[in-house]
């Protein structure tokens, strides 16, 4: 789901903003072959694909998995800085890159061109991702923990007014009735 669908639906009738959450916050080795059977689940009838169908998903490749999801979060945090529409440019590319192209988005130097291809300035990310870092990985783990006391457990997770955790990947359709339903009640 793209944050652009929900506001060019709903206007600024809605406010809708991207928490991290951390399914694999500590550095891990995961064995090529194990990682290959997991991403085989994404195209399935009951897989992300059945909810997401602009997003090809592939089996992964030859690539070295992602290690942890700390540094792609964190570089979520930094595109962010350079505005909603560079956010939404990088999060749809780095899921594009991770999901479609099997891209290891753990690593910098992926993370760097993808943030290139997006059209942000790779010295200045670079830069803010440094001069910020503390911050931005402080930040991460703060959504973690706001999503935990919500009872978001899985992602992706949509908490609508700070209340009714939905897990898992839905159509547009599914948070339309949820959100129609909310502002209903409003």
């Amino acid at each position: 789901m793209r944050l652009a669908d929900l506001q060019a639906i709903y206007g600024d009738r809605i406010e809708v903003s991207w928490k991290s959450f951390l399914l694999q916050p500590e550095p891990r080795d995961k064995p090529l072959d194990k990682f290959r059977e997991y991403t085989r689940r994404w195209s399935h009838e009951s897989g992300a694909a059945a909810h997401e169908s602009r997003t090809v998903f592939n089996i992964w490749g030859d690539e070295t998995p992602p290690s942890h999801s700390v540094p792609s979060q964190i570089a979520g945090k930094v595109a962010a800085t350079f505005g909603p529409e560079a956010f939404d440019r990088f999060h749809m590319a780095l899921m594009r890159a991770y999901f479609t192209d099997g891209r290891t988005i753990s690593e910098k130097s992926v993370i760097f061109e993808i943030a290139e291809r997006c059209d942000i300035d790779v010295r200045e990310f670079e830069q803010r991702a440094r001069d910020q870092g503390a911050g931005l990985h402080k930040a991460v783990f703060d959504d973690m923990a706001e999503g935990i006391d919500l009872g978001v457990h899985a992602a992706p997770t949509v908490v609508f007014n700070g209340v009714l955790p939905i897990p898992g990947a839905q159509d547009l359709a599914t948070y339309q009735a949820m959100i129609d339903r909310a502002l209903a009640r409003q």
